[in-house]
């Protein structure tokens, strides 16, 4: 009744100022080296979500993106951190429902949609203030995992495409056998990730996939190279950015192969 009579009254644009006068301002984000961005200085934002066929028809990949700091400027240069390259912003979108439209400038707080032909991550920085890092995304260990196999083993091409780009997304994490196996080992937090994976492949990939599920309960990455061959337990795998790790099929075999490699460390994430 409130939000009713209140644009009945004060017509929608008058409604919508004084909902965001009320609207607490963006405030800094923290540093990962200490501080913080304040929203004042020069643009900033990091990569919080991407999205692979946001338009199947075109095949298109949207990164989002949040504005921490400065005034947005459509066309203007910032650094990508993570590449240490400058790139250039023109075609900025904002998205309501299905309907995006391209924007001239923004502020901190506002989220960007910018088209993504495969350099943006999540968690990636852009900038105009020099190079900085905030704190990452989480990203969770995977528990559950699963092999694939094609139900056309010529859709390698297509499926392989496929599931870049999904896990791109954070979808699931991929995990190739060390010693060049053809198709990947599947890491996620739950089993219905896999069923998301496998519905998106067919329907946007047109390739059928059959998942079978593995016995290995967690995934721990190696700091400092590969462990000899006599002292370690589980499998051994890259995942999609080629660093090692090896998955377990339980804490037994965690605990008894770090303690036979005290040289390594096994962390719970990949290192960026």
């Amino acid at each position: 009744m409130f939000f009713g009579s209140a644009v009945n009254n004060f017509g929608v644009a008058d409604f919508l100022d004084e909902f965001l006068n009320l609207a607490p301002p963006p405030g800094p984000r923290p540093l990962m080296e200490g501080g913080a961005v304040d929203p004042e200085m020069p643009f900033t934002a990091f990569i919080f979500k991407v999205q692979a066929n946001m338009n199947k028809a075109h095949r298109d990949r949207v990164a989002f993106a949040r504005i921490v700091s400065g005034h947005f400027e459509r066309g203007m240069d910032a650094l990508h951190v993570r590449e240490k390259k400058s790139i250039k912003l023109n075609y900025p979108h904002m998205f309501f429902g299905r309907e995006r439209q391209i924007v001239d400038e923004a502020w901190p707080g506002d989220i960007l949609g910018l088209i993504n032909p495969g350099v943006f991550r999540i968690g990636d920085v852009i900038s105009a203030a020099g190079p900085l890092e905030f704190h990452a995304v989480p990203r969770f260990s995977p528990e559950q995992f699963s092999s694939v196999r094609l139900a056309d083993p010529g859709a390698r091409k297509g499926f392989l495409k496929g599931l870049g780009q999904i896990a791109e997304e954070g979808v699931v994490q991929v995990f190739w056998p060390k010693g060049g196996a053809p198709l990947p080992i599947l890491g996620a937090v739950g089993r219905l990730q896999f069923e998301v994976l496998a519905h998106r492949l067919k329907d946007e990939y047109a390739c059928a996939v059959i998942l079978e599920s593995r016995s290995f309960q967690m995934a721990r990455w190696l700091k400092g190279g590969w462990p000899d061959p006599t002292r370690f337990w589980g499998e051994q795998v890259e995942d999609s950015e080629g660093n090692p790790a090896i998955l377990f099929e339980n804490d037994w075999q965690r605990r008894t192969t770090a303690e036979k490699n005290p040289e390594l460390e096994f962390l719970e994430h990949p290192m960026r």
